[in-house]
């Protein structure tokens, strides 16, 4: 379990298709050493939990990682 003042990013992965889990896809990553604690799947929204120490923020407003770079040049293939 991560202390109440240990910076965390934490993210969910989103696909926006019919088959996927939207409660789960969450990922972990400590900031201080770039440590990937819980790598996004179907099934993790308890190990989430577990590793944060409690339940898990709704999600309000989501972005596209892919949009987001194109904005400022980045392009992917």
């Amino acid at each position: 379990m991560i202390s109440d003042n240990e910076p965390m990013v934490v993210f969910q992965a989103y696909c926006g298709g019919s088959v996927c889990y939207d409660l789960d896809n969450w990922g972990i990553v400590d900031p201080a050493d770039l440590l990937v604690r819980l790598v996004p799947n179907d099934w993790n929204r308890e190990d989430a939990q577990k590793i944060l120490g409690r339940a898990l923020p709704e999600i309000e407003k989501l972005i596209s990682v892919e949009r987001e770079a194109n904005k400022v040049g980045y392009e992917f293939p």
